[in-house]
């Protein structure tokens, strides 16, 4: 069920970033068609540079919210961690109750590989 979660939140983010980039496509085919056909550059030059200082200025805000550098990797894992948790909370899943097995499982897996690979006289 975990794992259905993991995948589930990666697709959600995986969408979310698509339609970034949808965006910046469709706002770049914008600015190229104000800026060739409908007016010229001196009157677009303003727009594009507040527009790009904008995007500058919501990085600044990320990083004094976030305290970490507003970098693709980073913000894909806070959106991936973000929609994890609110999955697992909608489907009821016992977080704790899993992490509990996961050291229970890390324990035994460990046990197993001492008994089974080292040499004896190690053991003792």
């Amino acid at each position: 069920m975990k794992e259905e979660i993991d995948v589930l939140a990666h697709q959600q983010v995986k969408k979310i970033l698509w339609c970034g980039l949808g965006y910046s496509v469709v706002q770049i085919g914008l600015f190229i068609r104000l800026i060739f056909w409908e007016f010229s550059w001196d009157m677009m030059e303003p727009l594009t540079f507040f527009t790009t200082a904008n995007g500058r200025i919501v990085d600044y805000a990320y990083f004094l919210l976030t305290s970490r550098d507003p970098t693709y990797q980073d913000f894909m894992k806070r959106l991936f961690l973000s929609r994890q948790r609110k999955l697992l909370k909608s489907r009821k899943f016992d977080v704790e109750r899993f992490k509990v097995l996961e050291r229970k499982w890390k324990m035994t897996s460990s046990s197993f590989f001492l008994v089974c690979f080292l040499p004896r006289e190690r053991i003792d």
